[in-house]
């Protein structure tokens, strides 16, 4: 299935809403239980945009998990077909439309929990991975500001032993909602130094909190939020106001060093 590039981004696509959803997840008892699992992958399914390497055969996967206002930024596809053509099968996990929202910006009057996108995401790794075309043993999942909040909130309902998920990659992540979790699932965190609507200093809070070697953490010097979203304007000084703006070399060093961190944890 073919990408879309869509549209571009503003400040408060990457601010996170405290506003009610009007879907929430129905409780059903133990987050990992087998009905709960099926209720989400059925939601999540209409909404999976999957593309794939040319060769036949299995492949790496990774799931992108995006920022409060959804997949319509063209950083996301540039980015997946980047990963695609080195061989890795990339599948945008739609927890917005899953939930029924259109997205979780403040004042969009619609929200979604950091927890919640982990039961979204967990579910989505353990349905895609038996996919025939996925290397059941190498599956990843990256999240975006809001997404990244929820990707390492996914390692609060898996076990190490057992896990659909291989390793996690967070940029500019929402850590204010996660909590520290124990499971040793490798875990890569990146932080813009600039950030002032995700603060660098609440992530490096939790990580000290989670206190596990499978953890690292790297902040990029003169990088705002969505650092890596190409789209923006270059933004590299200091900022009193809230900011977004894109920062070439953070991205690049950002994007090298999750694809090593993969190959590592593989």
């Amino acid at each position: 299935m073919k990408l879309r590039r869509v549209g571009c981004i503003a400040l408060a696509a990457f601010v996170v809403a405290g506003c009610r959803s009007p879907n929430p997840i129905p409780n059903q008892g133990d987050n990992t239980s087998s009905d709960r699992q099926r209720l989400l992958q059925e939601r999540l399914r209409p909404g999976y945009r999957i593309t794939r390497p040319s060769l036949a055969g299995r492949a790496p996967l990774i799931l992108f998990v995006s920022g409060c206002s959804g997949f319509s930024p063209p950083n996301y596809a540039d980015r997946a077909d980047k990963l695609v053509r080195t061989g890795y099968v990339i599948v945008y996990v739609d927890f917005l439309r899953a939930h029924g929202i259109e997205n979780a910006c403040e004042g969009s009057g619609q929200s979604i929990s950091v927890q919640e996108i982990a039961e979204y995401v967990v579910a989505a790794a353990t349905e895609l991975r038996n996919e025939s075309y996925v290397e059941q043993n190498r599956v990843f999942a990256v999240g975006w500001s809001l997404g990244g909040g929820g990707v390492l909130s996914a390692l609060n309902l898996i076990d190490a032993r057992s896990s659909p998920l291989t390793a996690v990659a967070a940029l500019y992540p929402a850590c204010r909602d996660v909590g520290p979790w124990r499971a040793s699932i490798p875990a890569l965190v990146l932080l813009g130094e600039f950030d002032n609507i995700q603060p660098p200093e609440v992530c490096r809070a939790l990580v000290q909190n989670v206190r596990l070697a499978a953890v690292q953490v790297r902040t990029y010097s003169a990088a705002h939020h969505a650092f890596d979203a190409i789209e923006l304007p270059v933004i590299t000084e200091l900022k009193k106001e809230p900011t977004v703006g894109y920062n070439p070399q953070a991205a690049r060093e950002a994007w090298d060093t999750i694809l090593k961190f993969f190959m590592d944890a593989a």
